[in-house]
């Protein structure tokens, strides 16, 4: 199975999240109705900080956001937009 890393596109940031595609099924999406644009939904569980991360964005647009308690220190989104800079969110 394929693997993935994402990566600050500054390139210089440390923080990376790599990931191992398991399973061979593909996920259809069309009947998903969550309320955002968003295509793509993650929800990240790190066990030993008992922390969740959320990511969602859109592989059209390239647009996103993040939630994570323990990074940001609120339970507020983040948001980039389509160059991956932070911007408010809507």
């Amino acid at each position: 199975m394929p693997g993935y890393c994402l990566g600050h596109p500054d390139g210089l940031s440390s923080s990376t999240i790599c990931f191992t595609r398991r399973h061979s099924w593909r996920r259809n999406l069309s009947g998903l109705d969550k309320g955002t644009p968003y295509d793509h939904i993650w929800d990240l569980y790190n066990k030993g900080q008992d922390n969740h991360t959320y990511i969602e964005w859109s592989s059209t647009s390239g647009e996103g956001r993040v939630k994570d308690s323990n990074r940001f220190g609120d339970d507020n989104w983040h948001c980039w937009d389509d160059g991956r800079m932070n911007v408010a969110c809507p």
